[in-house]
């Protein structure tokens, strides 16, 4: 059971750092300020609200993950 929920949370891992690097940015701040980049469009893409739902849901999923492999690793 510790090493499906062990393997569970390294796919997890793998889902958020995609999701996040998959998303655009929103060039506030320093970043925007040293790329240069500009605000020319108003709102989010369907697919950039998409994305950032999943985040949300991988999210908490890797954390019920990682406190679930936690419990199971100092119970044996």
């Amino acid at each position: 059971m510790l090493i499906f929920f062990a393997v569970m949370e390294v796919l997890l891992s793998v889902a958020i750092i995609l999701f996040i690097a998959f998303q655009t940015t929103k060039s506030e701040g320093l970043s925007g300020i040293i790329g240069g980049a500009s605000s020319s469009s108003f709102g989010k893409s369907g697919s950039d609200r998409m994305l950032e739902k999943f985040t949300k849901y991988v999210a908490v999923g890797w954390f019920i993950c990682t406190a679930v492999t936690t419990w199971l690793y100092y119970r044996t």
